[in-house]
Parts: C-alpha cells; sequence; structure tokens
C-alpha cells in the first residue's frame, strides 16, 4: 500500500516538507530538481534506474539516490519494479546532515551496509508521522544517523584528506557550533583544541580566513538573526540564547554586523 504525509513541521534549520513510500508501477518514471531542497530515495526492494549529472545508475534494495540542484530522472524496472521510501528535506542543516550519510549533488547515491537497520528506521519514521513533532523529527534523525553510520563508502578519518591543521580549525568549529549559547571564550576554544592562542589563531586565520574570535561572533549573529526572523522569542532571550549575557553589549554587535539593531532587523524581514 502506497502512503503519503505532509508534514508542516520544522526542526530548527532541517525542514522536513513531505515522507512517502511507494510500490511503483512496471516502468512507472518521473524527473525532477529543485532549488531549495532535497529529495531523497531510498530503495526497499526491487530495481530501477536513475539519470542525472550525463550517468545512468542501475540501483536495488538498498540503495538510495539523491536529487537537489540537478536534474534527476528516475524509472522502476518493468520486471521488478522498486518500492522505495523518500523524504524531502530543507534548510540551512540539510546538506550538512546529507553529507554525513554521504549524499550530496556531486555524489548522489547512497548504498548502506545494513539494509535491515535502515529499513527499520525507514518504517519507524512512517510510523511516527502519524503522532506529535518530537517523535517523528527524532526518527527523521534516526535514520539519517542510521544511514551515515552504514555507508558503504564512509571514509575513514585517515583517509579523509584533511591536513592536522584543518582538523584543528574544524574542530575548533565544531566546539563554537556546539557551544555557542553558552558565555564561552576564544580561550575555552583554545581549550578544546589544546593549542596555545597565538599558533591557533595563525591556524585558523590561513584556512578559514578570519580569527577564533570574529568566527565565534560571526556564528552568534548568524544565529541571532535566524532568531528573529523565525520566532517571536524577545531581543532579551534571543541575547541570552547566543551567548551574550549583556544585551547592550549584543545589541551594538548585531548592529555593528548587520547595519540595523536586532528589532529593526526583525521587522524589515516581515515587510
Amino acid at each position: 500500500m502506497d502512503q503519503y504525509f505532509f508534514i508542516p513541521h520544522q526542526a530548527g534549520e532541517l525542514s522536513v516538507f513531505e515522507i512517502g513510500l511507494e510500490e511503483c508501477a512496471p516502468g512507472h518514471s518521473f524527473s525532477t530538481a529543485f532549488t531549495d531542497r532535497f529529495l531523497i530515495h531510498y530503495i526497499l526492494s526491487g530495481r530501477g534506474i536513475f539519470r542525472t549529472g550525463g550517468t545512468e545508475y542501475t540501483l536495488s534494495e538498498g540503495h538510495a539516490f539523491l536529487i537537489g540542484s540537478r536534474y534527476g530522472y528516475y524509472e522502476a524496472d518493468k520486471y521488478e519494479p522498486w518500492t522505495y521510501a523518500w523524504i524531502n528535506i530543507s534548510g540551512d542543516a540539510a546538506a550538512y546532515f546529507l553529507k554525513l550519510t554521504g549524499l550530496s549533488p556531486e555524489t548522489p547515491i547512497y548504498r548502506t551496509t545494513n539494509k535491515k537497520a535502515v529499513g527499520e528506521h525507514i518504517y519507524n519514521m512512517l510510523d511516527s508521522a502519524r503522532t506529535d513533532g518530537f517523535s517523528f523529527h527524532g526518527s527523521v534523525f534516526s535514520l539519517l544517523g542510521a544511514m551515515a553510520e552504514t555507508n558503504a563508502k564512509k571514509p575513514s578519518s585517515d583517509t579523509s584528506g584533511a591536513s592536522p591543521a584543518e582538523r584543528y580549525v574544524e574542530l575548533c568549529r565544531e566546539y563554537i557550533h556546539t557551544n555557542y549559547y553558552r558565555n564561552i571564550t576564544v580561550r575555552d576554544i583554545c581549550a578544546a583544541a589544546g593549542l596555545e592562542y597565538s599558533y591557533l589563531f595563525r591556524l585558523f586565520k590561513s584556512i578559514a580566513g578570519t580569527s577564533p574570535g570574529r568566527y565565534l561572533t560571526d556564528y552568534r549573529l548568524s544565529r541571532a538573526a535566524f532568531l528573529l526572523r523565525e520566532t517571536p522569542m524577545s531581543v532579551g532571550e534571543i541575547s541570552d540564547a547566543v551567548g551574550y549575557e549583556d544585551r547592550t553589549a549584543f545589541s551594538k554587535a548585531f548592529a555593528k554586523s548587520r547595519g540595523m539593531s536586532p528589532k529593526s532587523y526583525r521587522y524589515s524581514q516581515k515587510n
């Protein structure tokens, strides 16, 4: 039986527009492309073909394919038509989570090493679509996590190609992204990386093009801008939420970065 759910929920910067399950008729085909979202199909059984970027792929159970900014065409096999589940996601965090699974417009094909585990997460996600948003979004993250863990082409940390300097900078970025809402300082970032400030400053500047302190400030203010646009939180609440203990300091930093006060920015985004 085919299933379809429209999901009008959002989880931070990862939005889920729709999910579904379809038992395709022989030769069933479709083509599309998106500018603002990603469409993932995971094959539960059967087989078919997927074409994108001038390449044709023959896919079967345990494979997934991605359609984003590149045109994609897919067609069920005439003798063993596939059954697939799909999920349509968007948001600033969508590309990041997809990258963890190994999917991107440049690498649109995925294969799992554990069909049973991913299949169970698929059906759990479909079942939880009928429940509250917390359970549903938890099931989406669990599915993406399972896909990332069982990615047949998952690179090892030793073959990632990143230099030691790049890994240190990425570690600092992850620390900032995880802890920006706390009253952390550059000293805390140095401690997390285990590096002396002047050395970390040079690394960060050469790879990220900015200083650790500037990156921290810019990230906090980008999160503040998102909260001003997308939530009814007060300026004071947002100041606290992005790691500023002093609301005046937050307002000054925001105005310097965006050219207007937080309240003016919020008003400008609604008009």
